[in-house]
């Protein structure tokens, strides 16, 4: 990431109208009426006709270290933007990911671990209704909400200067979906060659792109990692009964060799199993398994 892009403002905030504009919706110059959404200094409309268009701050007669202290303007603009984005719009499509979760079985009693890669969703269209933003959850606020067939899917959004912490499931319920949109990538949208707005474009980004997003939950994951965890458990299950069996023929094939120089020092001996008295021959030295009980 080049952080001297990161000066370069698209959206200004214009507090008469008390929205967000595009640079290329004002006029070239200080006569724009934006003002920095991170730090309120006034803006310039930077129209070059080979550069990039963009807002930068406008220092004359104010604080030059309150403009060079704000570093992450960038972002702030772009995050407020997304937001009116879909607050303009009260149902769109919109492109989610695939979202594979690895999932691991552990049973008490038995070492080791079953481990497997499930796909809870394909990457896929949905129509996203009812949108909101800034809801309140418990203990959590996210940006974006929606509903795709009358289930809850929640949106948070992130930047490298992000501060938020993410909801955890407990607060959005098993029946819901949390994506995070990571905005961190946006800045490449500056130098794109395109007839188009910075507007337009962010708004094909977080609309259509699925690289921007990535699934924290979703409404579907609960359900099939239980049915994954039974499947790996029986797997473990089955072959742990096979180790088990595995060892009780190693041990009955063992007999004693009554002419050998090494019997009852180094060689097989006659063993007592401690917990079913099953009498049986192993190594006179190290850990023997009873081929009866296993133990």
């Amino acid at each position: 990431m080049n952080f001297k892009d990161l000066g370069k403002i698209p959206f200004g905030y214009n507090p008469n109208r008390d929205i967000f504009v595009d640079v290329y919706e004002v006029d070239r110059g200080s006569n724009s009426g934006c003002i920095c959404p991170s730090c309120n200094l006034p803006l310039i409309a930077n129209h070059g006709e080979v550069k990039d268009w963009y807002f930068s701050h406008n220092t004359r007669g104010s604080d030059k270290k309150a403009a060079k202290d704000c570093e992450f303007s960038f972002f702030v603009s772009v995050k407020n933007m997304v937001k009116q984005i879909f607050g303009e719009i009260t149902a769109t499509p919109i492109t989610l990911p695939t979202y594979r979760k690895e999932v691991d079985a552990l049973i008490a009693g038995i070492s080791g671990k079953s481990t497997d890669v499930i796909v809870v969703t394909e990457g896929r269209i949905v129509e996203l209704n009812d949108i909101k933003l800034d809801v309140t959850l418990p203990n959590s606020q996210v940006d974006i909400a929606g509903k795709v067939k009358g289930v809850d899917l929640y949106f948070c959004l992130t930047h490298p200067n992000s501060k938020k912490d993410l909801p955890i499931i407990e607060n959005i319920g098993h029946k819901a979906g949390l994506l995070v949109l990571d905005l961190t990538n946006t800045y490449q949208l500056l130098k794109q060659e395109s007839n188009t707005s910075f507007k337009e474009r962010l708004k094909d980004y977080v609309l259509n792109s699925s690289d921007s997003k990535e699934w924290k939950y979703h409404p579907n994951e609960f359900r099939m990692v239980k049915k994954k965890e039974k499947e790996l458990e029986k797997l473990h299950w089955k072959r742990s009964d096979a180790l088990i069996k595995k060892r009780k023929e190693r041990a009955a094939e063992t007999t004693l060799d009554t002419n050998s120089i090494f019997a009852g020092i180094g060689g097989d001996t006659k063993r007592v199993c401690g917990h079913c008295r099953n009498t049986f021959f192993g190594s006179y030295f190290g850990k023997n398994v009873c081929p009866q009980c296993s133990k």
